[in-house]
């Protein structure tokens, strides 16, 4: 008797096992992410891993195939994640994992050039005036948001224009205007302005007195005691004041009013410059655009010019007896600021002269070349 063998395979068939999504959605810096990998065609469960380096901040959890984390630098990886299923059977898929390190805003100070100081002079007829020059005003100062829209899919640029400060007023002349200071993104429209300070004023003659001109934060003016100089209008949308400092009457004396600071007036009666506005875009607390102080014609050391960005330059002393050769200060250059925080890429981009500085956490730009026309700079993101 022949007694027959059945043969049995205890081992079940190589399965064809399939890895989904084929691709993945793009990670975004500093924005929680998310994603579920699934296999089928094989024996579940599944377990999950991954062959390669994972984006910073990025972690595959074995058990459940979740890519999860919250990425914390711009990078690209290629990495290579596989399901093996309960039966040991194995399928592999590559993916190239790129983490958009694109800035999704920035911060932006602008602060239009501050005006010159007024000269100072003496006038003998019909009757001696001794008269310090009156402060120049500081330039208009803007500070913002600008964040990137759906629509900024393309290389977007932003032209950075740095207003010059005003020239000094020489003898019995006044001070220069500042210039406007502005950011410009492509296609003409723009982010900011911010105008240039009003002149600083100076006595023109025996018994006459100049007015500071108007501006973003007008000049004072070199008076007697019944003229006075004008603060700057409204203008782009930052605050100025039309009524201005006027010259103080010491006797014979006068003194020229303090230029007014950005968004204020000068100090009326007073050689005072205005004071300017406090910001911490650059990571400590700077304070920017202040007026220029009128020149006492009794104490030639009265009154200094502001070093920051857009101040107004302090007006001259009064001249010698019968002379009129004294200069007021140049008002100070203005600023484009830009800065947005470290974790986010450099620009695409960057050209003209520039300061480049990481302050608490943020990269920041400072567009300092001051110009009379045309472009200080640009910062490009792609």
């Amino acid at each position: 008797m022949i007694v027959g063998i059945v043969s049995s395979n205890t081992f079940p068939p190589a399965p064809v096992i399939t890895i989904s999504p084929t691709t993945l959605a793009t990670p975004t810096l500093a924005v929680v992410y998310s994603e579920t990998f699934t296999a089928s065609g094989g024996y579940a469960p599944y377990t999950w891993s991954v062959t390669g380096t994972l984006p910073q901040g990025l972690v595959l959890d074995g058990s459940t195939g979740i890519l999860s984390g919250t990425p914390s630098a711009g990078t690209s990886s290629t990495v290579t994640i596989t399901a093996t299923d309960a039966g040991g059977y194995q399928a592999s898929a590559a993916y190239e994992i790129v983490v958009d390190g694109r800035t999704p805003s920035f911060e932006y100070l602008v602060a239009g050039g501050g005006a010159g100081g007024g000269g100072g002079g003496t006038r003998s007829s019909p009757t001696v005036y001794m008269c310090g020059g009156g402060g120049g005003g500081a330039g208009g100062l803007l500070t913002g948001t600008y964040s990137f829209s759906g629509i900024d899919t393309a290389t977007l640029v932003f032209i950075a224009t740095v207003g010059a400060g005003g020239t000094a007023g020489a003898g019995y002349n006044g001070g220069g205007y500042g210039v406007a200071s502005s950011l410009v993104k492509s296609g003409g429209i723009t982010v900011a302005q911010a105008a240039g300070g009003g002149r600083g004023g100076a006595p023109s003659g025996p018994g006459e007195w100049n007015n500071g001109g108007d501006g973003a934060s007008g000049g004072g003016g070199t008076s007697s005691s019944t003229s006075r100089g004008y603060g700057g209008v409204a203008s782009q949308g930052y605050r100025g004041n039309y009524v201005g400092p006027r010259g103080n009457n010491t006797g014979y004396s006068f003194s020229g009013g303090g230029g007014g600071g950005a968004g204020g007036i000068g100090v009326d009666n007073s050689s005072t410059g205005g004071p300017g506005v406090s910001s911490s875009i650059t990571g400590t607390s700077v304070t920017y655009c202040s007026g220029g102080n009128g020149n006492l014609s009794t104490a030639i050391s009265a009154g200094t010019k502001t070093s920051v960005p857009g101040g107004g330059g302090r007006g001259g002393p009064s001249g010698a007896y019968y002379t009129g050769a004294q200069y007021g200060e140049a008002g100070g250059d203005g600023t484009v600021i830009i800065r947005y925080p470290d974790i986010y890429d450099m620009p695409s981009q960057i050209t003209g002269s520039y300061d480049y500085q990481n302050v608490g956490g943020y990269h920041v730009f400072k567009f300092l070349t001051a110009v009379q026309s045309g472009t200080s700079g640009s910062i490009s993101f792609v």
